[in-house]
């Protein structure tokens, strides 16, 4: 699991491409459920793409992390069945029986789903919410991996409980010290360089300041191609 944070302009929106994009070509057979409510994930990038599902309203993001509160207890279950600990070692086991693919799930903005208001149904941000903190809880040892972004990591736009289980950091420059302290508990991100793409890597207790890749729209639409079916007719 992955937090991703940063400010507009610091590299937030482009480390989200580059991310999908090598999971993609990498990752065969994964499925991708994509929430892009700001446009920040460029969801006209992975149209077309037949294992991608892109989400670009509350309701129907709602509906379908909603989902998983059925198939995450079933995934869990074969998984078990199987004399497993976790997804990994299933895959590994000569004793499975159910095929189970790798999932990912982006969401960006964060504070767009949780938040009720603004058109949002306070139902729909109750739903989205419970069901990405128990993806988060228990989703990685079924094969299920949360990407949460957000440029406003504050505990009303980012809940707690899920806070806590993305055990993956990746913190862009933030504006204030308040919001680097939020995700990386120092001020680390206001000091970074205004370089695009310049962010702190925390896992545990440590943290390493890194240039993270840059993959252009251009070259990420030619990746993706071989990717989509040819039209015919």
């Amino acid at each position: 699991h992955l937090l991703v944070a940063g400010q507009t302009g610091g590299g937030k929106s482009t480390f989200l491409r580059q991310l999908i994009v090598t999971h993609l070509l990498n990752c065969k057979g994964a499925n991708f459920v994509l929430i892009d409510l700001k446009e920040g994930l460029e969801s006209h990038l992975f149209e077309g793409i037949p294992n991608v599902g892109i989400y670009e309203d509350v309701a129907s993001a709602a509906e379908r992390l909603g989902d998983f509160e059925g198939s995450l207890p079933e995934r869990l279950a074969v998984i078990k069945a199987a004399g497993c600990l976790d997804f990994d070692a299933y895959i590994k086991s000569d004793s499975k029986k159910i095929f189970l693919e790798r999932q990912f799930v982006v969401v960006d903005e964060a504070a767009e789903l949780f938040l009720a208001g603004g058109g949002t149904k306070s139902s729909d941000a109750q739903r989205a919410r419970r069901a990405l903190s128990d993806l988060a809880r228990r989703g990685r040892a079924a094969g299920i991996h949360v990407v949460i972004a957000t440029q406003r990591p504050d505990s009303r736009s980012l809940d707690p409980q899920i806070k806590a289980n993305l055990t993956g950091v990746l913190c862009f420059q933030m504006a204030n010290d308040a919001s680097s302290i939020t995700v990386l508990g120092n001020g680390m991100a206001t000091e970074l360089p205004a370089i695009p793409g310049r962010a702190i890597w925390k896992v545990g207790g440590e943290m390493v300041e890194l240039q993270t890749p840059l993959l252009t729209h251009d070259v990420a639409l030619k990746l993706l191609k071989p990717l989509r079916p040819e039209k015919t007719g």
